[in-house]
């Protein structure tokens, strides 16, 4: 087993960010009052449905009914439906209904940042990361979540209980406050990961790979063995496997990528496009490429395109996740025939710094909050919806798995041991097989929108029993990912790098691809670098340390 890198801290540091505003903005709130401990209190004007007292384990229900807006990914698992089982039951429930603002997982980042420039963001905006946020915190626009804590009792329970205080702070900004709520988890949990056609690596004496360079060489082998097989071809055009491979690599790619590569030995920032850990990256995958071992499709296909090459055995290798397992096993059964193949989700092959992971405790499917909701009379209470729904056990417990009785039973405590089970005629991710119903699509439970972290008994309760252990191998055999140090930048500094990162971005985003896929010698490695520092690399790198620097010598950390 590995030892950990760093406990507690986990997600990349935001580096842009804010006005200095006092608690309670540069004039005063409509709906807030300052307090002596530096909190925000919400008056009894915008306090209007909201409970009187409302505490961790308490069942939230608004004294009058009303309704949210909220940013919704429409994700081709529970495409939104108004008159599913949760809508309903959630406004018995809670007195609150849920009014959605659909939007294309493809276009989420865009057009959330659109609304959000535009002043018209709905209330709530779901499925944002940490760091995302930043962007728009000097305009304004989303809330100083953090001023408001009074009323999330369980965020604030699970951020001391859990350990979460410290990796909270790594998103804090210049001003020292927060503007997002991060999911939660009690415990690490990782997902993705590769799925190999092991019977066919067993059939040709292929050992389980442990690192990507015994990928490489099993791949290798299966080429000279099926020479017209695609072997690799991966999808959500690889960003995904770029991303938890980068940390394997000491840096960061595909979706994960950012501009903020600490080094440590030296305690300063240098930008992460231009390192030489990143050109080692690079240079793997461009050699997998060239060999012939990754199918070149990988990086435009779409999703559909690269499952349908694995489950019909035109590739033997693919990027997956629990639940894209099921989905896959369930068509290869009819394609293949059950019984006749075997495909198993792979531990994390470790690269150059080992088997290292983002145990994602606080970075992933977040949310912010339209800075708007401080004119809304019901201010309190969508604070109090939001604690109850997102961070306690039992909105998360309605959430996931929907109306006892109705969609589920239990057997046990399911806290201490004990199981819950689907209704007979209820399925999702392949565990009541016989059952009719989709336990997200049919009802919209279990969605991702609404259903994400939280307590270890709750996130485990949907994994089966090898899904539970592969989890736990991980946890195990791995070792965290670095935190980055705070390096918050105030609002002038922060619009400047905006564009520069952009930029910087763009052209690491376009320059990598035509690295990878050999559209560009590696030779030209240097020359790459000079373009970066032509778009102001050293700029981007010299206030980013300031920032560092100030932060450090202020809040000693």
């Amino acid at each position: 087993m590995k030892s950990w890198k760093k406990s507690l801290l986990v997600g990349a540091v935001a580096l842009t960010a804010v006005t200095a505003l006092t608690a309670c903005g540069s004039k005063k709130d409509k709906g807030a009052d300052g307090a002596e401990d530096g909190s925000t209190k919400i008056s009894a004007d915008f306090s209007k449905a909201a409970m009187d007292t409302f505490e961790v384990g308490d069942q939230f229900k608004a004294t009058e009914e009303f309704s949210v807006d909220i940013l919704y990914r429409d994700h081709p698992n529970y495409p939104w439906e108004d008159d599913w089982l949760f809508n309903t039951e959630l406004k018995k429930l809670t007195n609150v209904s849920v009014k959605p603002v659909v939007t294309p997982m493809s276009d989420l980042e865009q057009k959330r940042s659109l609304m959000i420039s535009s002043g018209d963001a709905p209330t709530i905006m779901t499925n944002t990361n940490a760091g995302q946020e930043a962007q728009f915190v000097a305009s304004g626009q989303i809330l100083a979540v953090s001023d408001y804590l009074e009323y999330m009792p369980n965020f604030s329970a699970h951020m001391d209980d859990w350990g979460l205080a410290d990796s909270i702070d790594s998103i804090r900004q210049k001003d020292g406050k927060f503007y997002m709520l991060p999911m939660m988890f009690e415990t690490p949990n990782p997902d993705y990961s590769l799925a190999i056609r092991k019977d066919i690596f067993d059939k040709e004496g292929i050992e389980v790979p442990e690192t990507w360079d015994d990928l490489k060489a099993a791949l290798k082998t299966l080429k000279a063995k099926y020479p017209d097989n695609l072997l690799y071809s991966d999808r959500w055009s690889m960003n995904a496997t770029l991303n938890w491979t980068g940390t394997e690599f000491d840096t960061a790619a595909g979706w994960g990528y950012n501009g903020n590569k600490f080094d440590e030995k030296a305690d300063k920032y240098v930008y992460q496009g231009a390192t030489d850990e990143y050109k080692e990256l690079v240079t793997f995958f461009a050699g997998m490429v060239s060999e012939g071992l990754i199918d070149k499709e990988s990086f435009t296909q779409d999703d559909p395109t690269a499952v349908e090459k694995f489950v019909n055995g035109k590739s033997f290798v693919i990027g997956t996740n629990a639940q894209e397992m099921v989905g896959m096993t369930d068509t290869m059964d009819q394609s293949i025939g059950k019984g006749k193949y075997e495909v198993v989700r792979i531990m994390l092959p470790a690269g150059p710094a080992g088997r290292v992971i983002d145990a994602k405790r606080i970075n992933e499917n977040g949310m912010m909050i339209s800075a708007k909701i401080k004119e809304n009379p019901n201010f309190k209470a969508i604070l109090q919806f939001i604690d109850w729904l997102w961070f306690s056990e039992n909105g998360q417990l309605f959430a996931r798995w929907g109306v006892e009785g109705t969609t589920y039973t239990t057997e046990g405590d399911p806290k201490n041991g004990g199981k819950i089970v689907l209704a007979k005629d209820v399925n999702t991710r392949g565990l009541n097989p016989e059952g009719t119903k989709d336990l997200q699509k049919d009802f919209g439970f279990g969605n991702g929108v609404f259903a994400h972290g939280n307590a270890t008994w709750l996130v485990n309760s949907i994994y089966n029993d090898t899904d539970k252990a592969w989890v736990e191998a991980m946890v195990a055999g791995s070792e965290y990912a670095a935190v980055n140090p705070p390096a918050p930048l105030d609002d002038l500094d922060a619009e400047e790098l905006a564009i520069i990162s952009t930029n910087l971005k763009d052209t690491v985003d376009q320059e990598t691809l035509k690295f990878i896929l050999g559209q560009r010698p590696l030779s030209d490695w240097d020359k790459y670098v000079k373009d970066l520092e032509s778009k102001e690399m050293k700029k981007w790198e010299e206030k980013t340390n300031a920032a560092y620097k100030e932060y450090k010598e202020k809040y000693g950390k």
